[in-house]
């Protein structure tokens, strides 16, 4: 007996055990023969006893209901194959169908016939292990292979769906590529599911098994369409290492599209879709989900990787579009020969040969339209002049002339932080988009402007580096990007907001080209390309009727609203116009970031006044005025901030060169040059933005700084502003150039504005009110005569004149408001007279047109509480006027007759007090200004006294105090020979005020009866001994009697 039949008969009995129904006595045999094998050390035995007596007992225990068997059973079949190789070449090769079969069936089934988590993971883990074998030829069991694997990809434990990726991911390797694409698609489905999976390793290896079953076959491509909307969502999976295989995915198909042979031939956009090459359908698809995972936010794991693979990317697509444009001119060449022939030909034949040497010549054309051509004149290929690829891909370089400062703008993932190293996107980089912006566009900007928070989010990061990699190329999509940037750009999300303004500006900064824009920007705002003149009227674009004014719309896609533009072809006839102010406000919140980071030196005159034109438009909207102090803190403050900020970059790193000490001259020589393109563009604009300035701040009221941040935002960026045009262009103070402001404005300002009031909502006013205020001290004799008559006339009451024969006649004078600011304005000057003799003695010189036209018109009582104020505002002019002696007497003496009713009426206001103080006031100036011999006369003091003893009971204290002092006054003005029964009456009014409780007005009464005493002692006398016995201060009064009676015998 030799040693294999012995070793046969040791172990027969457990081999045996291994079919017995009886569970116990298998398991026995099982671990015993397990032992066994395990210790023999002739492996020759143990592969020929596997071979010819165990295998098939063997893998039947794998279907076996007792685990402890399976677990077993597998384990001896990993030692014997795997572990130790004892089982290898031509055993395993016979053996591989019932092992493949008896693996597979313990999870092809569904439900799965293998009940236990671990074992399933085993097996596949079994499976792993034999395609690792080398030798081992498993492609023509691919369909079971794959078929098997697409049921354990449904596995609920995480570890088994992991371990079936892995599996699936080495047979793409080892099957051919044909047999991959009939039985791959089995795989889908599942795979797609398990994307989606809770667990981001899962999610993790399924994209990475996708990335072997897509790559391993072109035939794949196909899946794509199926396999797209998943990646999109993978773009924001939560975890970076998802989105890491997600970009070595991306990576991959794309290097293995532009490699396979029928992706040779290169897109072409005018063709349909389904005549476009496979890869070609999906080419730019895939490179706008790489370009997304380039602008991810984990720069570190997923955009750098990204962007190196990318750059692969790029060279490869560059060399196969040199091939394919090669490929296309000799094809193009070869049918020009071929038509040559045939045309030669039917000319020197009859026309029923013709079609035969046709027929001939186009069957020989496909066979050699790709030859290498020899023309008639024997030139070959390389003699032919084509075009220098090279030259056209170096084309779409970034501009090397002002990289430095472009370095700065580029989006974060070019720069590393460890090394403070930059990466400037090459030529290839740049072309290979530019050729597929077409299709990336769009979609990005379509995203853009989407209900979802994410997409938008995520285009407003891929647009920041398409603008980079297009760079001047976006010239022909300026417009499309504007308008999608005006829509995004108040966002509810800042992290749009914030991303839509830094592409705002890298527009401005890559494309190099501001009249581009600012031109675009022109036909937004409906405004022409054309100087603008003072106080611009505006020009809406009414010719657009109700349903072209929104230029947005909606569609419905797969249930869910969808913002969509109006199509091409529709926008050319309906192009984007910002008619509404959210629109107009939009349009200069972009314009404001593109002149935050835009260099003077390429705004030409043109431009700059076209900007400012924009602005002229937009100051007439009182809701555009934050947007418009916001754009010109950018283009004049943070503009100068982010060139400074460029000094010291570029200072540092010529500094750290080699040839330091010059290169650091030349930059010296250059900031200067700089400095100075700026201050001398502004120097003749100047006048231009510091009148927007003016509009901006005198369009908010200055008292609701404190309680309006609006306001008090608006007036700090204009008064930050307007400090830097007269500290940085002008080379002045703000007071002087107010001064210089209203040389050269007045004129224009205050033209027709002493014949014709301006219309309510004109911020002429406004401005006039700022200019005169902050440039009084620069005010001269003819200033003041040309501002007097202007402010009675926009003070004026009367009926206005029509503007043009067709208007109806301007309302009676103008608002309360706006007469109450030009009463403002007159109250200012008059205030300004005490420091500047020149407004001194300018008010003097119009004091009698002022208090004729101006002041008593608009004193005059009319109903409303608005009147009420004016009746205030233009008394208290009139108190300041006469404290300040600013009317002569005899210009007082003139207009007293006139203005006593006025006078009377405001002592008489039932609902001011302040009235009817300031009017007692007015009085007692009055009588006290007027000399001897020119007092009052007596008419009017009979006139004027009841309104007097009528505010001797007013509800006000105050305003009897002020009431006995005129009465001072009054005695003072009296005429010798005046009636002695009215003075009387007034006597016996004040003996009854003289018992008031009040202290104040006790003390004023006793000064105003000791005045009173000395016009008629006798009757004095005589009405205060009457009122004595009842008077309750009876001491004082005693007092004014002994007075009375020593002056009476004095006298």
């Amino acid at each position: 007996m030799d040693k294999y039949t012995e070793f046969v008969a040791a172990v027969r009995r457990d081999i045996n055990c291994l079919s017995d129904r009886d569970r116990m006595t298998k398991k026995n045999g099982l671990v015993r023969l397990d032992k066994t094998l395990r210790k023999e050390s002739d492996h020759t035995l143990v592969s020929r006893l596997f071979a010819e007596e165990l295998h098939k007992p063997l893998l039947s225990c794998f279907g076996d209901g007792m685990e402890k068997v399976r677990e077993v059973a597998l384990g001896l079949t990993m030692h014997l194959i795997v572990e130790t190789k004892i089982v290898t070449g031509e055993v395993l090769n016979d053996v591989l169908p019932l092992l493949l079969a008896a693996l597979l069936g313990r999870f092809r089934v569904l439900p799965f016939p293998e009940s236990s988590e671990e074992l399933r993971f085993r097996f596949l883990e079994c499976l792993v292990e034999l395609t690792k074998l080398p030798g081992l030829d498993v492609s023509p069991y691919s369909h079971d292979l794959f078929d098997g694997l697409s049921k354990a990809l449904t596995d609920s434990f995480p570890d088994a769906k992991k371990q079936a990726c892995a599996l699936i991911a080495d047979l793409c390797k080892i099957i051919p590529p044909n047999k991959v694409a009939r039985s791959g698609k089995l795989l889908l489905p599942n795979l797609l599911a398990n994307v989606q999976h809770q667990h981001w390793k899962v999610r993790k290896s399924s994209v990475e098994c996708l990335m072997y079953l897509i790559s391993a076959s072109t035939e794949n491509y196909t899946m794509l369409e199926e396999i797209f909307p998943i990646l999109h969502q993978l773009l924001n999976d939560r975890h970076p290492t998802v989105r890491h295989a997600l970009a070595q995915l991306l990576i991959k198909l794309v290097s293995t599209g532009l490699t396979s042979h029928w992706a040779q031939e290169r897109i072409d956009f005018e063709a349909e879709e389904e005549q476009l090459m496979q890869f070609d359908r999906y080419e730019h698809r895939l490179l706008y989900l790489l370009l997304n995972s380039i602008v991810d936010q984990d720069e570190v794991h997923v955009g750098k990787p990204a962007l190196e693979g990318f750059t692969g990317l790029a060279d490869l697509a560059s060399e196969y579009w040199k091939k394919s444009e090669v490929r296309r001119l000799r094809r193009a060449k070869n049918m020009e020969r071929a038509q040559a022939k045939v045309e030669a030909q039917l000319q020197a034949e009859q026309v029923e040969g013709g079609s035969t040497v046709a027929s001939s010549s186009s069957s020989t054309e496909e066979e050699d339209i790709d030859a290498e051509v020899v023309d008639d004149h024997g030139n070959t290929e390389e003699e032919w002049q084509f075009p220098d690829f090279d030259s056209i891909i170096d084309a779409h370089a970034l501009n090397s002339s002002n990289v430095m400062d472009l370095k700065s703008h580029l989006p974060s993932v070019f720069h590393d932080a460890s090394t403070s190293a930059t990466t400037v996107p090459n030529a290839r980089m740049c072309f290979y988009v530019a050729r597929h912006a077409e299709r990336l566009l769009p979609q990005c900007l379509g995203n853009l402007i989407q209900w979802t928070s994410d997409l938008r989010i995520g285009a407003a990061r891929l647009l920041k580096i398409f603008l980079v990699f297009l760079h001047r190329n976006a010239k022909d999509k300026v417009d499309t990007i504007l308008v999608h940037l005006y829509k995004a750009i108040e966002d509810e999300d800042a992290a749009v907001r914030k991303s839509v303004e830094t592409c705002a500006q890298n527009l401005s900064v890559f494309l190099q080209d501001p009249g581009l824009i600012v031109a675009a920007m022109s036909k937004h705002l409906n405004v022409n390309l054309s100087s603008s003149a003072y106080l611009p009227d505006k020009q809406a674009a009414q010719h657009w009727d109700g349903q072209n004014d929104e230029y947005w719309g909606e569609t419905t896609v797969n249930r869910a609203k969808v913002r969509v533009s109006s199509s091409s072809e529709k926008n050319k006839e309906k192009p984007f116009v910002a008619i509404s102010v959210e629109n107009k406000r939009q349009v200069l919140k972009i314009l404001a970031q593109i002149l935050t980071v835009v260099t003077y030196e390429s705004l030409s005159g043109e431009i700059l006044s076209q900007v400012i034109r924009f602005l002229e438009e937009a100051t007439t909207l009182d809701e555009l005025l934050a947007t418009i102090v916001e754009l010109l803190d950018g283009m004049l403050i943070a503009n100068s901030k982010s060139a400074s900020s460029k000094k010291r970059t570029t200072a540092s790193t010529s500094s750290s060169s080699s040839s330091s000490s010059s290169s650091s001259a030349k930059l010296s020589v250059q900031l200067v040059e700089t400095s100075a393109e700026k201050k001398k563009a502004l120097q003749e604009e100047w006048p231009r933005l510091f009148d927007i300035l003016l509009r901006c701040k005198s369009s908010v009221d200055p008292m609701e700084r404190n309680s309006n941040p609006e306001v008090a935002h608006i007036l700090e960026k204009s008064d930050a502003a307007i400090q830097y045009l007269a500290s940085e262009i002008c080379g002045c103070d703000v007071p002087d150039v107010y001064r210089m402001h209203l040389s050269s404005q007045l004129a224009v300002l205050l033209e027709n504005a002493d014949q014709q009031q301006w219309p309510e909502q004109s911020p002429k006013r406004a401005i006039f009110d700022l200019l005169v205020k902050n440039s009084v001290h620069a005010i001269s004799p003819e200033h003041l005569d040309r501002i007097v008559p202007v402010l009675a006339k926009q003070a004026s009451t009367a009926l206005g004149a029509p503007r043009h024969q067709d208007d109806e006649k301007e309302a009676q004078g103008v608002s309360a408001r706006a007469r109450v600011d030009i009463l403002g304005i007159l109250h200012f000057l008059v205030i300004q007279s005490k420091q500047h003799d020149v407004v001194k003695q300018g008010l003097q010189k119009h004091a009698l047109f002022l208090f004729e036209e101006m002041l008593m018109p608009n004193a005059s009582w009319r109903p409303g509480q608005s009147h009420n104020k004016i009746r205030k505002a233009t008394m208290v002019c009139i108190h300041q006027f006469l404290e300040l002696k600013l009317i002569s007497i005899e210009d007082l003496s003139t207009v007293f007759p006139d203005m006593l009713p006025i006078l009377k009426t405001c002592m008489d206001d039932s609902w001011s007090p302040d009235n009817r103080m300031v009017a007692t006031l007015v009085v007692t100036l009055v009588l006290n200004t007027l000399p001897e011999q020119q007092k009052i006369q007596d008419e009017h003091l009979r006139d004027l006294y009841p309104e007097l003893l009528k505010r001797l009971d007013d509800s006000q204290d105050e305003v009897r105090v002020v009431t006995c002092k005129a009465f001072v006054s009054f005695f003072r003005a009296l005429p010798e020979k005046w009636s002695a029964n009215l003075y009387q009456y007034i006597l016996t009014s004040l003996f009854i005020h003289f018992d008031d409780p009040n202290p104040k007005i006790q003390f004023a009464v006793q000064e105003c009866l000791e005045a009173a005493l000395h016009h008629n002692l006798e009757v004095f006398i005589q009405e205060a001994e009457k009122a004595s016995p009842k008077a309750v201060h009876a001491k004082q009064l005693e007092d004014l009697i002994a007075v009375a009676k020593n002056l009476q015998e004095c006298g």
